[in-house]
């Protein structure tokens, strides 16, 4: 009886590691596709050039912060729509990405134009990806 309780625990704890483990994988899947996007954008004009630490950086960065926020929509049960969950994903990403940009001094012109870029970089493969594992993001 006991051991069969302790099975059902170790189960259920191997259970919610792979399913945390899959959504970080989701999510730099996200940002990965997102930050290809990104370097084709950036290579359209030699005004929108930077430099390839750019994209490392963004894609850490971009990871982490992605986790954090569906963790957040998840704790405090924002919404059970996976699309608004897919929205407040892109939408806060883009606009910590920027205000990082911005302190690091790139131009204003630059970061407006690419929060709204980046938003939508983002969200194109989070709609996709979020309603195809609606069980990781739901």
């Amino acid at each position: 009886m006991v051991s069969e309780k302790i099975k059902e625990t170790i189960r259920v704890k191997k259970e919610i590691k792979y399913k945390f483990l899959k959504l970080v994988f989701l999510v730099l899947l996200i940002t990965v596709i997102a930050t290809f996007i990104d370097w084709i954008v950036h290579s359209l004009r030699p005004e929108f050039y930077v430099d390839f630490e750019y994209y490392r950086n963004k894609v850490i960065f971009s990871v982490l912060w992605g986790v954090v926020v569906l963790f957040v929509i998840k704790k405090i049960k924002l919404t059970k729509n996976i699309n608004v969950k897919a929205l407040i994903f892109s939408a806060f990403i883009a606009v910590v990405l920027q205000v990082k940009y911005f302190l690091l001094g790139y131009d204003l012109f630059f970061v407006i134009l690419f929060l709204f870029l980046h938003f939508f970089m983002f969200l194109i493969p989070a709609l996709i990806i979020f309603n195809k594992f609606k069980e990781i993001f739901g």
